[in-house]
């Protein structure tokens, strides 16, 4: 999937109101928004984003994971305000599901939790409160049997899984958490789901964002994309 609030042709909404996102992956999957996100109203780099005040967010039921088990998803967004360890930016709500929330009661950290893939609970959390727009992304690889969690490109930690990958059909939310009652307030840009996990795909991608969106100051030195972003 890949939802990106740079294109407006993509948006649908009235007065500036979104009723929903499609999608231009070609998986047609669109994401309907419930409540009031707006857009039109506010950039990041120059670019649309989509405000979310609280309580709105987008949905996609019946969402479909690879076969493989292999996963790797990137949102790059804005947390503005919450007021929740749950207030998500992103979740897979099924069986075997994970959510990515602030992980913290005032200030936004990142935090990574998952369920049903692990014989224990193991969350990965961020260890510092985040401003602005980040770049969060998670990867499952179903041949390692492991995830790990990153902003911004670095790595926040790495859990081993236990031969259990995620389930296949989700519903998918943005902006929510998995039981869909706690909503952090900011601004979301662009979102990508994809089934190639190596790390080549996946600083390619954080590249493609970062420079995208003006946040490539937060790449670490090292990073092979940190001065230009990859050419295709």
């Amino acid at each position: 999937m890949w939802a990106d609030a740079a294109d407006t042709s993509t948006i649908t909404a009235t007065n500036n109101l979104v009723t929903s996102w499609s999608d231009k992956s070609g998986n047609a999957n669109l994401l309907t928004a419930n409540n009031n996100p707006h857009t039109g109203l506010s950039t990041q780099n120059s670019l649309n984003v989509i405000e979310l005040d609280g309580d709105d967010y987008f949905e996609k039921e019946n969402f479909s994971l690879p076969s493989s088990g292999d996963l790797q998803v990137f949102i790059l967004c804005d947390v503005t305000s919450q007021d929740h360890w749950n207030d998500s930016i992103l979740s897979l709500d099924a069986l075997k599901d994970f959510q990515i929330d602030s992980g913290n009661v005032s200030g936004f950290k990142g935090r990574l939790t998952s369920t049903g893939i692990l014989t224990t609970q193991a969350d990965i959390l961020n260890s510092n409160n985040l401003n602005g727009f980040n770049l969060f992304s998670a990867s499952f690889d179903s041949t390692l049997n492991n995830y790990t969690f990153r902003i911004n490109g670095k790595l926040i930690g790495l859990a081993q899984s236990t031969n259990s990958n995620l389930s296949l059909s989700q519903t998918l939310r943005i902006f929510t958490n998995r039981g869909e009652d706690q909503y952090p307030t900011g601004s979301v840009a662009e979102v990508i789901f994809c089934e190639d996990v190596t790390e080549s795909n996946r600083q390619k991608f954080e590249g493609y964002l970062s420079h995208k969106w003006g946040v490539e100051s937060e790449l670490d030195s090292s990073h092979p994309y940190k001065t230009n972003p990859p050419t295709q």
